[in-house]
């Protein structure tokens, strides 16, 4: 493995767990903050809410660097299945790219969020209250009209990602693991970029929860198909081992996505649940998200007429059986995550 793969490095993933890592590598020759923007350069929340041109080639970034890395095991032979993790961490904070990806989107044509100003108004006092900690980074740049370099800055680390998967892939179709090889391509989170008058993630939203999740599986799937079902990353692990011909265990979370990768026209009956914070859950299934917060609050959005979450329908009577269709999908207990005995220092990181 290599990179990025869990949410900080080592802390979730002890490096012998693998038989080889190579760990996440920083961009070189960057002097942060480039934003210019003097009410954020001191802020002591997030020093990473930053964005900028780097005067460096793709292989340069920290990025290309993990990228050539897992490249390069694929011109070695192994006795074993080859499974291996590529971890790039664009479009993560700090927004930093070569310039040639800032040059593919002009400023001046880059399209910012349409935000109306009543779009808050029907949002509980817990959904507003957890934009406070990304709130002052989007006020105090909406305020001083630079939105649109924070959309053209994530364009451009989006634009790298995405050039270095390429490279990988690549790397993949040239090697002698092409053949049977079982192609997974995911992010962990969404991003918001002024939807809800907000940056960043933290929210239940769709712009925070809905990810790429793309397969390539030999003699299964077919390309370009896609599903309208909605899933969750934590089908990942039963997908991959039903995909292997392991035994998938009933007492998963997840379940596979072999089915729907089988046949994309599908559907099955569990919708996607989503948790940010305790207690405060997303039902998300092919045409809805239903919002439950901790103090029994709620929203409702029919993402089929409203793909922008303007309209909270939570209190709309004639739609309270869809409330009730999906309520039944809300964790029964929430409790801290807990790891094996034998990795003690992990824990602490995800209390």
């Amino acid at each position: 493995g290599c990179g990025k793969v869990f949410h900080t490095g080592e802390a979730h993933h002890p490096i012998e767990v693998w038989d080889r890592f190579f760990q996440q590598v920083k961009d070189p020759n960057v002097r942060p903050p480039m934003h210019g923007i003097e009410a954020l350069k001191n802020s002591t929340k997030n020093d990473d809410f930053d964005w900028g041109r780097q005067t460096i080639s793709d292989l340069e970034t920290g990025d290309g660097q993990v990228v050539q890395w897992a490249m390069d095991q694929l011109e070695q032979d192994y006795d074993k299945p080859l499974f291996m993790v590529v971890g790039i961490f664009r479009p993560h904070l700090p927004l930093y790219a070569p310039e040639e990806h800032f040059d593919r989107f002009s400023l001046s044509e880059v399209q910012t969020p349409v935000r109306p100003s009543q779009d808050l108004d029907d949002i509980p006092r817990v959904g507003l209250a957890l934009r406070e900690y990304e709130k002052q980074y989007f006020e105090e740049t909406d305020r001083v009209g630079r939105v649109n370099e924070v959309v053209q800055a994530y364009l451009a680390s989006c634009s790298l990602a995405d050039a270095l998967v390429g490279r990988m892939l690549q790397a993949w179709d040239d090697s002698r693991y092409a053949k049977d090889a079982i192609i997974v391509l995911w992010s962990d989170h969404g991003w918001h970029l002024g939807e809800k008058n907000k940056f960043q993630k933290h929210a239940l939203w769709e712009p925070a929860t809905r990810v790429p999740l793309l397969f390539v599986v030999p003699g299964l799937t077919e390309s370009g198909s896609r599903s309208p079902e909605a899933v969750s990353l934590i089908d990942l692990y039963p997908t991959l081992m039903d995909l292997c011909g392991m035994e998938v265990s009933n007492t998963l979370d997840g379940e596979s996505l072999r089915p729907l990768l089988a046949d994309p026209d599908g559907s099955r009956e569990s919708p996607a649940v989503i948790t940010f914070g305790f207690r405060n859950h997303a039902i998300r299934d092919e045409r809805w998200n239903y919002i439950r917060y901790h103090d029994g609050t709620e929203e409702l959005y029919d993402m089929w007429l409203d793909p922008n979450e303007w309209t909270n329908l939570a209190g709309v009577p004639q739609l309270f059986p869809i409330k009730e269709r999906l309520s039944v999908w809300l964790p029964e207990s929430n409790a801290p995550p807990q790891l094996p005995e034998a990795f003690p220092n992990t824990l602490p990181a995800l209390r």
